[in-house]
């Protein structure tokens, strides 16, 4: 987490078998590489083959060529939190009051005066039909065009 505090929640079934077999069968296998052969004992969930524990730069880097390759755009680690908090005050309004413990927040009011923007699409949304709107109504002079 960005606070360095622990957090713990049911993982979404659609990822129970992919992680499982990352924590059974690849991640063994990067603690032996980067440890030369060795068995090491390591509490880290994500390794690197060169350095053990994946450094939270590596992390980025990797995130953002992963994001690139499979949603055609980078994010950073920050535009995930971002999109998380809009997620769910977009879709769940009801259970808003997850987003503080999804970000590791002590206070609710940071997630949604830093991370909500689902406000802010649903004006540019309106904003943008009013604009087609008027474009559509508007008829340029001397010309007979609706």
């Amino acid at each position: 987490m960005k606070s360095r505090r622990s957090f713990e929640s049911p993982l979404p079934a659609e990822l129970t078998d992919p992680i499982d077999e990352y924590l059974k069968v690849y991640r063994p296998l990067l603690i032996q590489r980067s440890a030369g052969g060795q068995q090491v004992v390591s509490d880290a969930l994500w390794v690197s083959i060169r350095h053990g524990r994946l450094s939270a730069q590596a992390f980025r880097c990797q995130l953002r060529l992963l994001s690139e390759e499979h949603l055609k755009f980078r994010m950073s680690p920050h535009r995930f939190r971002h999109a998380a908090a809009t997620s769910i005050a977009r879709n769940d309004p009801m259970n808003a009051h997850i987003m503080r413990r999804v970000l590791g927040h002590t206070s609710a009011e940071t997630g949604r005066r830093s991370y909500d923007f689902a406000g802010s699409i649903a004006a540019s949304r309106t904003h943008s039909k009013l604009i087609a709107a008027m474009r559509k109504a508007y008829k340029p002079k001397g010309t007979d065009k609706a």
